[in-house]
């Protein structure tokens, strides 16, 4: 997917790759609707008979262009060859110094005055000022959130440590069970009380609760976000029960969790809930797409099992549970820490089954990071929350600029 007529934001990585940064530009350039491109130049580029074309292919003129080398350690003689290619082609750099991707401030936008949605094209300097404090926002809010997240796992963590036991009193109850309660005490969940899609989450949340502690606490930080939500929004409610009730039997209580929070985000997003976050939007987006990606490995692997002539019960359920437990993992951030595998010795159904998901994983990745911006324009969600930006763009001008 692409923006026809719109600027290109385009960025060289030398030394590696520099995935922070480029997911974090990449991010702010489709919401600012830009189009985007990220090239990883080998240390040969002097010599790389690639590069040109793809530099001709990919950095049309007008391009707003940056090198980010992977860290300080990248030399200054691999930085000069890429200026040299960029020289023989005629390619202008939009800054003349070379970004370190290592370095946190290198992450926001060096043309941030000029990265605004396409609708503000023409409009003042009270229009860009107002682009960029709603920028600053959204990114302040991801970070506070994330570091909201980090901080109960460290409660958590520490009551563990101090011997807490789920089943020893209510005070040691996982603290999922807090947000459990208040939602079952709240207007919306007695509305829909004892229907079977209320029943379906009471049944999830109870098998979740008698997990070991381990996949508590992999699940802890979506349940922190799902219950609360699902409390406070009618409309978030209603979509999880739906997806709660359409769970087939035979799954387990993680694979329900999982596509109870799809139904969440989906909902977030297209109700208008994350209008004015849209990095978190976009995150909600991402994971979507990757446990899609994932969870049709996941049935295509099931069905190769089930096929085989070696096909075993305990093996079928080993992969289940690694497919399962990596679906939640790429919930929880879109798949940038990566899935825990099973550690120690394992079973010859345990270490096929981590093989096994080991490979999806990275298929997903490369696949997601590929058909990352054509998802989006057949998302509903997605297209929903652009339509609904738009026309507050053009009410904004229209008030800002009255006909005479």
């Amino acid at each position: 997917m692409g923006y026809p007529g719109a600027p290109t934001l385009a960025v060289l990585s030398i030394g590696g790759p520099s995935d922070t940064l480029v997911r974090h530009w990449q991010d702010a350039a489709i919401v600012s609707e830009w189009n985007f491109c990220a090239i990883e130049v080998g240390e040969e580029a002097a010599s790389d008979t690639e590069l040109p074309e793809l530099l001709r292919a990919h950095v049309p003129e007008g391009t707003h262009l940056y090198l980010a080398q992977r860290d300080a350690k990248v030399s200054i003689g691999e930085i000069e060859d890429v200026r040299e290619v960029l020289d023989r082609l005629e390619i202008c750099l939009a800054s003349d110094e070379a970004l370190n991707a290592d370095d946190v401030r290198s992450w926001n936008l060096p043309l941030l005055d000029e990265l605004v949605p396409s609708g503000h094209v023409g409009s003042d300097d009270e229009d860009i000022a107002a682009v960029k404090q709603r920028l600053a926002e959204n990114e302040a809010t991801s970070l506070e959130l994330r570091a909201e997240i980090g901080q109960l796992h460290a409660i958590i963590l520490a009551m563990r440590n101090a011997g807490a036991d789920p089943g020893e009193g209510e005070h040691t109850q996982p603290t999922f069970v807090n947000d459990f309660n208040e939602l079952q005490f709240s207007k919306h969940w007695q509305s829909v009380a004892g229907t079977p899609g209320a029943r379906a989450v009471q049944k999830t949340i109870t098998e979740i609760y008698y997990l070991d502690e381990p996949t508590q606490s992999h699940v802890e930080g979506l349940l922190h976000t799902l219950l609360p939500g699902m409390r406070d929004d009618p409309g978030a409610l209603r979509s999880v029960l739906n997806a709660a009730e359409k769970q087939t039997t035979g799954k387990n209580c993680l694979f329900a969790l999982s596509k109870m929070c799809i139904a969440y985000m989906e909902h977030r997003v297209a109700s208008g809930g994350l209008d004015d976050t849209p990095l978190l939007a976009l995150d909600y987006a991402r994971c979507v797409q990757r446990h899609k990606l994932l969870e049709d490995a996941y049935a295509s692997t099931l069905e190769t099992v089930r096929a085989s002539e070696g096909r075993t019960s305990a093996l079928e359920i080993e992969v289940s549970l690694a497919f399962e437990d990596a679906l939640i993992a790429v919930l929880r951030d879109g798949g940038k820490r990566g899935v825990s595998l099973h550690k120690g010795v394992m079973t010859q159904g345990q270490a096929v089954a981590a093989d096994t998901v080991q490979a999806a994983w990275q298929d997903m990745l490369q696949r997601g990071n590929a058909g990352f911006q054509d998802f989006l324009a057949h998302w509903t969600p997605w297209q929903t929350w652009v339509s609904r930006r738009q026309a507050r763009l053009a009410a904004e001008r229209k008030s800002q600029h009255p006909m005479n």
